[in-house]
């Protein structure tokens, strides 16, 4: 007798887990061959294949990020407050994230898409034809603005796609493929940069296409039944443009754990901002490398550190909870802004970034994670995600100029870097609260 097919996966079905009619063709033994415990459903198994290719291409953007500002250095010979421009413009953009999640509820996929590609992939591009660092600043800030509507879209998709127990799996299997990327985009641009000092002008395009074509395939697991059927919040389209920061600003009165998660990622964030803005000034100034040794240190070892652990630190998030993983890598990364004041060359700086890829995979983990597990229901996860990177912004307001004032007043690294060790040890203080206070983990 032929087994009954089952109804189409509704929200209600999805998010609660119920189990599928008996004798049903869809349900846990029949999902992706390849990820059996990381998918619900046949159709989580088809997105998350999409999803795997689109993060391989959009992991592109995090090595430009990474490489531009020693790149701006060393061939456009950018001063101290140039390269603050740039390695600022990424996080303080982030402002503008509850802007773009404000725009994300109130137009199709499509329309969302192609602001996202006109404001980030082109520019990217575009960077390949400047002739100075002045036009490089400005591009770059607009590719920075750009960024800020992705964190809003992707936290959507995992939420959306994916059965509450296993995201923190999903996230770990999709992060990897977007390290992959980012491991052999570092890799390339690091050896042509050192071929010739204008190969940006032939890689930046060609990134800039990968990284749309990653766009491209996120439009099309839009159209899948599963996200389409997605809760969402009903769009105010009236409203006025301050709205979302009246929102944000009631979320985090209203809401203590969240408040409070947002406390120590703030303090988290002011001493990864100065570690980040000190970092090309500290290998050009004081290390001199070559580019491929700025790429190896910073970029390829980093990612390898990530690839190796992600897996492992998705399935510790997955049984002890996202705050308690948080709290561990503060505390762990304390260590690295003292490293940097102590390295004096090649191998200091990629033993020290090796430590420092340990501590971040679970930051990278609860950055995202944190913000789904308390938001309050599904609807909702746009929105905390979209704060979460909003506060991003606020700390790159003064952070990383703070970090360069203090190098350029004092003529050393010294002050800084305390700074960024004492900002991270604070976040783990601040975290402990939300570890010992309420239950870890949400069903949401």
């Amino acid at each position: 007798m032929q087994r009954p097919i089952c109804p189409p996966p509704c929200a209600a079905t999805f998010y609660n887990l119920r189990p599928p009619p008996r004798g049903c063709r869809r349900g846990p033994e029949a999902v992706c061959k390849v990820f059996p415990k990381v998918v619900a459903f046949p159709e989580s198994g088809r997105i998350l294949g999409r999803h795997l290719v689109a993060a391989a291409c959009l992991g592109i953007s995090p090595a430009v990020v990474a490489f531009l500002p020693f790149l701006a250095r060393e061939r456009f010979a950018a001063n101290n407050w140039q390269t603050t421009v740039i390695t600022a413009a990424i996080p303080v953009m982030q402002l503008f994230s509850i802007f773009w999640n404000h725009y994300y509820v109130r137009v199709g996929m499509g329309r969302y898409l192609l602001a996202i590609a006109l404001l980030h992939s082109f520019p990217i591009g575009l960077i390949g034809a400047v002739r100075g660092v002045e036009a490089t600043m400005v591009l770059w800030v607009l590719t920075a603005f750009g960024n800020a509507g992705i964190p809003p879209l992707m936290g959507d998709l995992l939420r959306s796609c994916y059965a509450p127990l296993v995201r923190g799996r999903v996230f770990g299997v999709v992060s990897t493929a977007g390290m992959l990327s980012t491991l052999t985009t570092g890799l390339v641009v690091g050896a042509l940069s050192d071929r010739h000092p204008d190969a940006f002008r032939v890689y930046l395009p060609g990134l800039a296409l990968i990284h749309l074509i990653g766009l491209l395939l996120v439009w099309r697991i839009s159209r899948e039944l599963l996200f389409r059927e997605r809760m969402r919040p009903a769009p105010q389209r009236d409203s006025a443009w301050w709205e979302p920061l009246r929102q944000m600003a009631r979320t985090l009165k209203e809401d203590r754990r969240f408040a409070a998660y947002e406390v120590a990622f703030m303090s988290y964030g002011v001493g990864w901002m100065i570690c980040t803005a000190l970092l090309p000034a500290l290998a050009t100034d004081r290390l001199r490398l070559s580019y491929s040794e700025y790429s190896l240190a910073t970029i390829v070892i980093f990612q390898v550190v990530m690839l190796l652990l992600l897996a492992p630190v998705g399935h510790l998030t997955d049984r002890i909870g996202a705050m308690r993983v948080a709290q561990l890598s503060f505390a762990w990364l304390t260590v690295y802004p003292l490293g940097l004041l102590w390295t004096r060359g090649f191998d200091g700086l990629a033993f020290f970034s090796l430590l420092y890829a340990i501590g971040m995979v679970g930051v990278n983990l609860t950055w995202t994670l944190g913000p789904i597990v308390l938001a309050p229901d599904p609807s909702r996860t746009s929105h905390y995600l979209a704060i979460h990177t909003t506060m991003v912004g606020v700390r790159g307001l003064f952070a990383q100029g703070l970090a360069m004032a203090l190098y350029v007043l004092t003529g050393s690294f010294v002050v800084p870097l305390l700074a960024a060790s004492a900002g991270f040890l604070w976040a783990a203080t601040r975290i402990r609260g939300l570890v010992t206070g309420a239950p870890t983990t949400r069903p949401t």
